[in-house]
């Protein structure tokens, strides 16, 4: 009778070790590095969330560097506006190239998106609004796609970006409250991907 609880206990012990292992394991496995940073202006406040690809050795074109598709949350307490900018930068010999990221209907030619443009609206001034230009966004908590892609144009790059040792994308937010108030900055997120050097 002792010998059949001691394998009984034994064979408890096992499975909940087990289980207990698989949990630890798939939470570890399945786990991402997912950007969420909250952008708080007065009564305006706006949460990006998505992330880059993880660090690769080699990115070449066509090849989508978001890993998690980006988002913006309206969590403000007033009717606001909201616009962003997307920019690149890359170092090849010593020498910084720095430009705005389109989509490539819009004229990206080195690195293109492919921002909703369900939710956003392009101006001529390099920023991609939400809604329009002079749309003002309700009190509201939902989260708007940004874009689900951001990539080389596999179509029009050369080998400008072949020696290139990083290469660091960001993301600036400008919000008002109003139709008449300037335009402030929010701040900005920098995500880096690396790249061959």
């Amino acid at each position: 009778m002792k010998k059949s609880k001691l394998i009984v206990l034994i064979v408890s012990l096992v499975i909940v070790l087990t289980a207990a292992t698989y949990g630890i394991t798939s939470a570890w496995l399945t786990d991402t590095d997912n950007a969420s940073e909250t952008f708080t202006m007065g009564d305006i406040s706006y949460t990006l969330a998505g992330a880059l690809i993880a660090n690769t050795n080699k990115i070449v074109p066509g090849q989508n560097l978001v890993g998690t598709t980006f988002t913006v949350t309206n969590g403000s307490t007033v009717a606001s506006q909201l616009r962003m900018q997307i920019t690149y930068t890359t170092v090849s010999g010593g020498t910084a190239t720095t430009g705005v990221i389109y989509t490539a209907a819009a004229g990206g030619n080195g690195i293109i998106t492919d921002i909703n443009t369900g939710n956003w609206v392009y101006g001529s001034d390099n920023y991609w609004y939400l809604g329009s230009k002079t749309n003002n966004i309700p009190v509201n908590t939902t989260a708007y796609t940004m874009f689900t892609s951001l990539k080389y144009n596999g179509a029009t790059i050369g080998n400008d970006y072949a020696a290139a040792s990083g290469l660091v994308i960001t993301i600036t937010f400008q919000a008002k409250q109003a139709e008449y108030v300037d335009w402030a900055d929010m701040g900005s997120i920098n995500f880096s991907t690396g790249l061959a050097s």
